[in-house]
């Protein structure tokens, strides 16, 4: 009896505790809430996934879009048209829909078929494999808060 006793005080501390944690489930880290900035979160992104030296890391072969390791460089690049559809803009603060970065990234880049200069707008990038959701959503976010040189 004295056993059973003690096991309900501890599991009523213990329901205690739990009811008073400030935890709401989500993971730890600055990602949880801040809004990823380009210097610190895209444009490392960006130079991991597609600055390639066959891909758009070197001025001699970047297929119309260079992502140099200056990141004030590879913003400018950003504000650029598309090299594969005609008067659509790479990056469009606000709008991840109309921002053909995204629409490539996501593999919805015949969306902007109207504008393509190549069939289908060329290829879904990167060509090598499917960026995770998770480095997609920084780019969107980002996007999406203004698409700010920060």
């Amino acid at each position: 009896m004295r056993g059973s006793g003690l096991l309900a005080l501890a599991l009523g501390a213990l329901v205690t505790f739990a009811a008073c944690s400030s935890e709401t489930g989500a993971p730890p880290g600055p990602q949880a809430t801040a809004t990823p900035t380009f210097r610190k979160d895209v444009h490392p992104l960006l130079r991991e996934s597609c600055a390639l030296a066959v891909c758009h890391g070197t001025t001699a072969n970047n297929l119309g879009l260079l992502v140099p390791e200056d990141p004030a460089a590879a913003f400018k690049e950003l504000q650029k048209d598309s090299p594969t559809a005609n008067g659509a803009k790479l990056v469009v603060p606000g709008d991840t829909a109309a921002s053909f970065l995204m629409a490539k990234m996501d593999g919805e880049h015949a969306s902007f078929q109207d504008k393509c200069l190549l069939p289908g707008c060329g290829d879904r990038m990167p060509p090598s494999g499917i960026l995770g959701s998770a480095k997609r959503d920084v780019v969107r976010a980002w996007i999406k808060a203004g698409a700010k040189d920060d």
